[in-house]
């Protein structure tokens, strides 16, 4: 989803040198989501030998040891944000 969102901006024709796109995480299960996203592209470049747009990105992660909150918290079971939810829901569903 990482790279759909990227390539969305980082097209043939683009006229920029350099876009930026910006992603909201929200809650740990994003934050971890996006490290596995790019584990997952460097895997991907190792198999089909091309770098995955991820790869090309320079990525500024805020620090999130000190976050706070319902949706931070290590002990929770299951992420309860409206984004986790509705994909819950779409997994349930097909």
């Amino acid at each position: 989803m990482i790279e759909q969102l990227i390539g969305r901006t980082h097209r043939d024709g683009q006229e920029a040198d350099e876009v930026s796109v910006d992603v909201l995480l929200g809650c740990a299960e994003h934050y971890e989501a996006f490290s596995r996203a790019l584990d997952g592209a460097r895997a991907a470049a190792d198999t089909l030998g091309h770098d995955q747009k991820l790869l090309l990105a320079d990525v500024t992660m805020p620090d999130v040891s000190r976050r706070v909150g319902p949706l931070w918290d290590p002990e929770r079971k299951e992420c309860e944000c409206d984004i986790c939810a509705q994909e819950k829901e779409e997994k349930e569903n097909l």
